[in-house]
């Protein structure tokens, strides 16, 4: 009698294995969503943080902030500078020396090295987190950013309360040819 009860039960017990089996990878991949999801929205959060900042600060500039889940790469802002020259900036916020770039954000401003596209970083202090620095690249100088992160020497640096020096170095940038402003490798 037993042995015909295990012959019975047999399928039932290897579609409850198969069932757990599935339903412990569905909770590894609903763990890995979550924390995907998670590391996106705070950089994401710090990223539209910074976009306020620069939005409120920069007065002289015509700044719209670019979504753009078609185009990757897309930076995150198109300017218009006082004098009408147009660019786009990729802003990006670190908490150490490495800038994240995607593979597509690097392609984008290795494409336009002779453009009017700029990487505005934002290099938060771990200890001191409402104070940081700005460093200004210009599109040419990616390579470097991406190998030495924020060791690469900046077209501009400064701290929070100097938004008026980089609209100045910005305005000055935009106004000379990139070939002669811009010392490219």
């Amino acid at each position: 009698l037993f042995s015909k009860i295990k012959i019975l039960f047999y399928p039932c017990r290897k579609l409850f294995l198969y069932t757990t089996q599935v339903y412990q990878t569905y909770l590894i991949y609903q763990v890995l969503f979550c924390l995907f999801w998670y590391t996106q929205l705070t950089v994401a959060k710090k990223e539209s943080l910074f976009w306020k900042k620069v939005k409120t600060n920069l007065k002289s500039f015509r700044l719209i902030r670019i979504e753009s889940w078609v185009n990757l790469g897309i930076p995150d802002v198109l300017g218009v500078s006082p004098t009408g020259v147009y660019f786009t900036a990729e802003l990006k916020v670190t908490q150490s020396n490495k800038v994240s770039l995607s593979p597509h954000q690097i392609a984008y401003h290795e494409e336009r090295a002779n453009a009017p596209a700029f990487i505005l970083a934002q290099a938060l202090r771990p200890s001191t987190p409402r104070k940081f620095t700005m460093h200004l690249y210009h599109a040419s100088q990616v390579e470097s950013l991406v190998v030495h992160g924020l060791k690469t020497e900046p077209i501009w640096t400064g701290d929070q309360g100097s938004w008026a020096e980089l609209e100045e170095t910005w305005t000055k940038a935009l106004r000379n040819p990139i070939s002669r402003f811009f010392i490219l490798p």
